[in-house]
């Protein structure tokens, strides 16, 4: 089944365990009209994607563009909100937070304190 998703464009790793991560998966999944992009908790995963520990993908989501190509938090946004027609208008919110560096650090703190909102 592994090799099932890979063959298909992109692949997007989440934590399965996260109910916010959860939630905003399942939200991007609604908005992906032309199912460009499979949609993976990791605990469905027998082994971590090429190049990644456990321990990363409970750190931060992350989009494979392909298999030797896998982009973490902020950089999996960022490649998203290209991908999904219904997410073009924020393109430009987040072009000017990548522009100023505060788009990898927001993603982090986010990240950091999704435990204490959803019991993670």
């Amino acid at each position: 089944e592994e090799d099932n998703m890979r063959s298909q464009r992109f692949v997007f790793y989440y934590d399965g365990s996260c109910q916010f991560c959860s939630h905003i998966a399942m939200w991007l999944q609604r908005v992906d009209f032309r199912n460009k992009i499979h949609w993976v908790p990791f605990q469905h995963l027998s082994q971590p994607p090429n190049g990644l520990s456990w321990r990363d993908l409970r750190a931060a989501s992350y989009l494979e563009i392909s298999p030797s190509d896998l982009r973490p938090g902020f950089e999996a946004l960022k490649c998203l909100v290209t991908k999904l027609p219904l997410l073009f208008p924020m393109i430009p919110f987040i072009w000017v937070l990548d522009k100023f560096g505060a788009g990898p650090a927001m993603y982090s703190w986010v990240a950091q304190r999704r435990a204490l909102c959803c019991q993670c």
